[in-house]
């Protein structure tokens, strides 16, 4: 499946398929490597991870892939589109190299002129070692596995002397329909572009406009224009040509804010109902097929969820042009998993941050599914040290795209020394240690009460802790200081072994499990305060494969296993996010006409269905451990 945008004029191939695969492992530094001496015994998929099968299952070090790629016989100026590789890597052209990369899983593209003759040799060397010094994005500490290969698919392009990069696509008024196009162009002989737009096809219509710094900018309205939403996902394209090249971008009408502590799609309350979710499969890695993507997107929408936590890196373009069409929301966040002050203090790893989170937002601009930016998954937001890589990657964000929200995922609030508040002593209260809050449009939370807690095993029931936990969060995020952001559990939940059933349902059974998922969603939907939940996660995924910190090597909190079979909790998860969707679908026809100012209370939503009252929307989850 190719990603949009879409370049109709240019010659260009689809590089995916069979390649030349040699193993070095770790025999040589990567700095050092020089593939003209290397002999290709074997064969390798791309997309693709070289260390999932079972000849290199497990293995650390450096991999080369090679094919023969024809260009035609006219030299020329060539861009090859790398949808994400990992953990590092360096191309090489007929044995030159032409850029690197250490921006996992991030799309990055290569531009270069493609020399003499019809017929080129590509390589690209990919490496999964996992340096300590300086410090890759990646960590041996992050909770989920660094796999190594080429993740995603890998184009081919011919240049046009003066050519179109993209076309980012601006809702500036819904109500008009109107849109803000911003048009990068390269390689242009006067300060005015002559271009054309035809929106869905229709009839296009001259412009000319200045160039300022490679930049075009034009305001339009939609010609039928229609709102894109998850339950009306509407897309349209928009086609920009100029002499010689031409670009087709699709995108959704629609737009979102944060305002007295509630989110707004289209200027409508959001209830969010989520899962976060990996890109990973025990035998492809994150190398996923569109068919296992359309399978996942399948479930979830089973299961009554609107939106999608991406955890913990930028996401495929494929799999969000699949979230635009059927109609899902997603939080889109850049590479980091719990890092300390150390790495969030070294330069070189601030720098590959910035890097990595500009290039999400540009890769990922014209989706109307994203609603969220985000960064850090967990980092040390409580440490004064942290302060200025935030405040560089929220200032990224911002110059980058305003238009969205932006969040990021801290476990950084101070639990309670007891879980039962009548414990505490009169008038005290738990105090949120994350410094940084103040920074993002969104607060989001994550945490594991009756899960990762040190609590007092004979006097108190695990499931109980979950209620207290999130309402003393309610009452903590109220406060002036915090009162008109809106606030998500962006994780919570517990892990299960696959098939382990108990009737005492204790930790690690699946019916463990799914009474705390089902105490989660309740106790997040019984309080005003929080704008929604995602639950902590989607299926079971690798982990630490070697040593005791998970068992199976798995992160085994899904609510599907690792090969997508349901656990307990997922009819836990479609009956309580149904159920709230019903409600949803009540009060937006009870309030159709009138402007909602706070979300309702737990009574009014059980005026209206007794049976039913649980408010609703939701974020993401890791779990941890």
């Amino acid at each position: 499946m190719k990603a949009y945008p879409i370049y109709p004029q240019r010659q260009s191939e689809l590089l995916d398929g069979v390649w030349d695969f040699a193993w070095l492992g770790e025999s040589l530094r990567f700095e050092e490597i020089a593939p003209q001496s290397i002999t290709y015994k074997g064969v390798m998929a791309v997309p693709g991870v070289f260390d999932a099968g079972p000849e290199l299952a497990g293995q650390r070090g450096v991999g080369l892939y090679r094919r023969t790629v024809y260009t035609g016989l006219k030299p020329g100026r060539i861009r090859l589109r790398f949808g994400g590789m990992g953990l590092r890597a360096r191309i090489f052209w007929d044995g030159l190299e032409i850029g690197a990369t250490e921006l996992a899983y991030s799309g990055v593209q290569f531009d270069f002129d493609a020399g003499k003759g019809p017929h080129h040799e590509l390589v690209v060397a990919v490496d999964n070692r996992i340096p300590e010094n300086p410090p890759l994005l990646f960590s041996p500490e992050y909770d989920f596995y660094g796999y190594g290969g080429i993740y995603r698919s890998v184009e081919m392009e011919r240049l046009p002397s003066a050519h179109l990069n993209r076309v980012q696509v601006h809702t500036i008024d819904l109500e008009k329909r109107k849109v803000r196009l911003k048009i990068s162009v390269d390689g242009v002989s006067s300060d005015e572009l002559d271009f054309t737009v035809v929106f869905d096809e229709k009839e296009p219509v001259a412009f000319k406009r200045p160039v300022v710094d490679g930049w075009v900018t034009v305001d339009l309205s939609v010609p039928r224009g229609r709102v894109w939403s998850p339950e009306t996902p509407n897309l349209h394209t928009v086609t920009v040509a100029i002499a010689g090249d031409c670009i087709t971008e699709r995108f959704g009408l629609r737009t979102i804010e944060a305002r007295k502590g509630r989110i707004l799609l289209n200027g409508q309350p959001l209830l969010l109902r989520g899962l976060n979710r990996h890109e990973a499969h025990p035998e492809l890695g994150p190398a996923l097929p569109t068919s296992i993507m359309i399978e996942d997107l399948q479930y979830l929408r089973d299961m009554g969820c609107n939106f999608i936590r991406g955890a913990h890196y930028p996401m495929n373009q494929q799999f969000l042009d699949l979230c635009d069409r059927m109609g899902f929301l997603v939080w889109e966040e850049s590479l980091g998993w719990g890092d300390d002050e150390a790495r969030v203090s070294d330069e070189h790893f601030m720098e590959l941050q910035e890097m990595q989170t500009r290039l999400m937002v540009r890769n990922s601009i014209n989706h109307p599914s994203v609603i969220i930016w985000a960064f850090l998954n967990e980092a040390c937001s409580q440490s004064p040290a942290s302060r200025p890589l935030y405040e560089r990657l929220t200032r990224a964000i911002r110059q980058e795209d305003p238009s969205r929200l932006l969040s990021y995922a801290s476990n950084r609030t101070i639990p309670p020394t007891s879980y039962s508040p009548s414990r505490r002593k009169k008038g005290t209260r738990v105090k949120v240690a994350d410094l940084n809050f103040d920074l993002v449009d969104v607060i989001s939370v994550n945490l594991y009460p009756g899960w990762l807690s040190d609590i007092d095993w004979e006097t108190i029931r695990p499931l109980d802790m979950v209620s207290e936990r999130l309402a003393e969060l309610a009452e903590d995020f109220s406060t002036a200081k915090y009162k008109d952001k809106p606030v998500l559990i962006s994780e919570i939940g517990a892990a299960s072994l696959p098939g382990c059933h108990d009737r005492l349902r204790s930790y690690w059974s699946e019916e463990y499990q799914a009474d705390l998922v089902g105490e989660a969603i309740r106790s997040v939907f019984s309080q005003n305060r929080f704008s929604g939940v995602a639950i902590w996660q989607m299926y079971d995924t690798r982990t630490f494969a070697n040593g005791t910190r998970k068992a199976r090597g798995f992160n085994n909190a899904g609510v599907l296993d690792e090969y997508r079979r349901p656990k307990l909790a997922y009819e836990v998860v479609k009956e309580l996010y149904g159920k709230s969707k019903r409600t949803d679908s009540k009060l937006a026809s009870a309030k159709k006409a009138a402007v909602v100012s706070r979300r309702p209370s737990v009574s009014q939503l059980a005026a209206l269905d007794p049976e039913n009252c649980v408010p609703t929307t939701a974020t993401s989850g890791n779990w941890r451990g």
